[in-house]
């Protein structure tokens, strides 16, 4: 299964791809694919471990089919387009700042140019509880932004939290994931984006999610 989540990849992505990787691994092979580097430092492999999840740097010269398997869960984090084999699906991931905001739908129109029976999940990263830019706002700009025959599907919002801010920059540091210092609210709003994703039982994932608490 191959998901490319679209949009810049900002630290707020790449950590909201890393964990739902790490969560995922305690079920199936996953694999992240991306242009921008998730480990920090020095680091010269096209292929490396970044928090214990599989991390392959791509050359976007070079496209991607050949090296994604089927039966993988193959996680591509896609600034710009690039062309992909049918079956794969979309999720915009995107900030509320304008900038980030523009350059992801923009990026979605593109895909639904080349796949215009694409069906585009939006998830809204940050979102700050008390803002006028809250869920609704965002969904009408995206309507009114992306071309007409695009599918927009359903949008999730997820909502600062500093905790998990806290644990984003730990990462960073310290090359470790731990997904047992994550808020409930976010690993409940994980555990439904993976069941709408994935297809998995809830209880399934409630079980993973367990399972990779207790990974180090």
């Amino acid at each position: 299964m191959t998901i490319a989540f679209l949009g810049t990849s900002t630290e707020a992505k790449r950590f909201f791809i890393l964990t739902m990787a790490k969560i995922l691994m305690a079920h199936h092979r996953t694999r992240i694919f991306s242009t921008v580097p998730y480990h920090y430092g020095d680091i010269t492999d096209t292929v490396y471990d970044y928090c214990g999840v599989e991390i392959h740097q791509f050359n976007k010269e070079e496209g991607l089919d050949q090296a994604l398997k089927p039966e993988d869960y193959n996680l591509l984090d896609l600034e710009e387009y690039l062309p992909l084999a049918e079956g794969f699906q979309a999720v915009a991931l995107c900030e509320p700042s304008r900038h980030y905001l523009e350059q992801c739908v923009k990026l979605a129109g593109a895909f639904s140019w080349v796949h215009p029976t694409l069906e585009i999940k939006i998830i809204y990263l940050n979102l700050l509880e008390f803002s006028k830019v809250n869920k609704r706002y965002l969904d009408l700009f995206w309507e009114r932004s992306v071309p007409s025959f695009t599918k927009l599907e359903e949008s999730y919002p997820l909502y600062f939290e500093e905790s998990n801010q806290a644990a984003m920059l730990e990462t960073q540091f310290s090359d470790r994931l731990l997904i047992k210092t994550l808020t409930p609210s976010y690993k409940a709003a994980l555990r439904e984006l993976i069941q709408r994703l994935f297809q998995l039982d809830a209880k399934v994932i409630k079980s993973l999610i367990k399972k990779a608490e207790r990974m180090k």
